[in-house]
């Protein structure tokens, strides 16, 4: 004899003790009644019994309550590890930085940062004060500008040019 069609899924899942109170009492109504429901049903549960899994060792118990711990332990040790290489990191590029400043102070050949005062008791009084008069007065990036730019880029400078679009968004 064959299960009744609208029990089949319901009788495997009573097999695995899945079922919803109300929805096992509807099974267990119809098994009585039903002889055919009767045998698929003892035949889903010899086939359950024997994929089911074994019951949990005491040594496995133990593993999967030791597990969150070792979880937590090793990703604060890989915390640790990764902030000691970053200070390390860190304190290998301070010191690198201060050996380039140090050399670069104190090699030979580089006189241009390191020339001696300025000395103005050498010159008289009134060369002094017209050097200090001609620096005062010029104007060195507007001389700069004079000699460099042509008269186009003198008119982009003043702010003059009027750029289309297309040439402030070219694109190659």
């Amino acid at each position: 004899m064959k299960a009744c069609q609208d029990y089949e899924v319901l009788l495997t899942l009573h097999a695995a003790g899945a079922l919803a109170p109300a929805e096992q009492a509807q099974v267990r109504a119809h098994l009585d009644t039903c002889a055919a429901c009767q045998g698929e049903a003892r035949r889903t549960a010899g086939v359950l019994s024997q994929v089911a899994l074994p019951p949990v060792s005491a040594l496995e118990e133990a593993r999967q309550q030791a597990l969150p711990r070792q979880v937590v332990s090793r990703w604060r040790r890989e915390q640790v590890q990764r902030a000691v290489r970053l200070r390390n990191v860190g304190a290998l590029m301070a010191s690198a930085a201060a050996v380039m400043l140090v050399l670069t102070m104190t090699l030979p050949g580089r006189t241009s940062f390191r020339s001696g005062a300025l000395s103005t008791e050498a010159m008289p009084l009134s060369e002094t004060e017209t050097l200090f008069e001609q620096w005062a007065s010029a104007d060195p990036l507007q001389d700069e500008l004079d000699m460099t730019l042509g008269d186009d880029e003198a008119a982009w400078m003043d702010g003059e040019a009027d750029l289309a679009s297309d040439e402030l968004l070219f694109l190659p």
